[in-house]
């Protein structure tokens, strides 16, 4: 295929299991050429050697990764799992770009203009920062594909969705900027919580890569037993970035258009679950 999707994935890998299974979305899908991963959010170090980790299980090793900005712009405290850094090898430390994640944005960008989707499945704090300091890329980008907000939420201020309200004045920086938006939000990405088939599919994958994802997955269901008893989170893995992926490749959907910004309205779960599964499970 030659005509590939241009992406930069920016994610807060090694939390929720679904960053992970995102890159892997990207990585083995024949749509898709990956320019880079950029991580974002708290230890950036610690979510640029899980990609790297996952890269090494897939035997990948020319997809650069950048660490980006830790701290968010709003100064907001900063939610971790506690798994985020366990189990890394010390000698993917070495195989991080030691690049500006902004510089490395706009190279990409500007080299490919308006070709560039950038896919944010975190806080929009590289984003921002981007739009910052080069603000001629925001005309540049082929679109930003984000996993954030709330259907029916306006008010970025006031949202309870995470990617947002981690770093709330980011959000408002990106929303505002006037880039072309395609916004797939949390009543959306919802619809998408693994069943049991599902959770089977994925722990009969004996390859290094799956045993990989079985344990980071585990590790997930784990840290939501911690979540309150009646939270729709608890001993759940919901494909919210997969999904984000899968909406990237597309430019036919449900959406309505809120001026720059299309945001997603609903899904086909089960035609969205055969393609990932599928791209997931290509033996290695």
């Amino acid at each position: 295929m030659t005509n590939k999707e241009l992406v930069i994935l920016d994610t807060d890998i090694g939390s929720d299991v679904d960053d992970a299974l995102a890159l892997v979305f990207c990585l083995r899908n024949q749509k898709i050429r990956l320019l880079g991963v950029t991580t974002v959010y708290g230890p950036v170090v610690c979510r640029s050697m899980k990609a790297l980790t996952l890269m090494e299980a897939l035997s990948i090793n020319n997809v650069p990764v950048i660490s980006g900005y830790s701290r968010p712009l709003s100064r907001k405290h900063i939610w971790v799992t506690g798994y985020e850094c366990l189990g890394l090898k010390n000698s993917l430390r070495l195989r991080i770009k030691n690049l500006s994640v902004v510089a490395f944005m706009r190279s990409k960008i500007m080299a490919n203009p308006n070709k560039v989707t950038i896919i944010s499945i975190a806080p929009l704090t590289n984003i921002a920062k981007l739009f910052i300091k080069y603000p001629e890329v925001i005309r540049k980008i082929n679109k930003l594909v984000i996993m954030g907000g709330e259907l029916n939420n306006d008010d970025i201020s006031q949202t309870r969705e995470h990617n947002f309200s981690s770093d709330i004045e980011a959000a408002k920086i990106v929303i505002n900027s006037g880039v072309r938006i395609v916004q797939v939000p949390c009543e959306v990405t919802r619809q998408t919580a693994m069943t049991h088939d599902d959770m089977l599919l994925l722990n009969n994958n004996n390859s290094s890569l799956g045993k990989l994802l079985n344990k980071w997955t585990n590790q997930w269901l784990t840290f939501t037993k911690t979540f309150p008893k009646d939270s729709i989170y608890r001993n759940k893995v919901y494909l919210h970035d997969p999904l984000t992926v899968h909406f990237a490749l597309r430019n036919t959907f449900n959406f309505i258009q809120k001026k720059n910004i299309r945001m997603c309205v609903s899904v086909n779960v089960n035609k969205f679950k055969k393609e990932f599964f599928q791209c997931l499970l290509i033996k290695i």
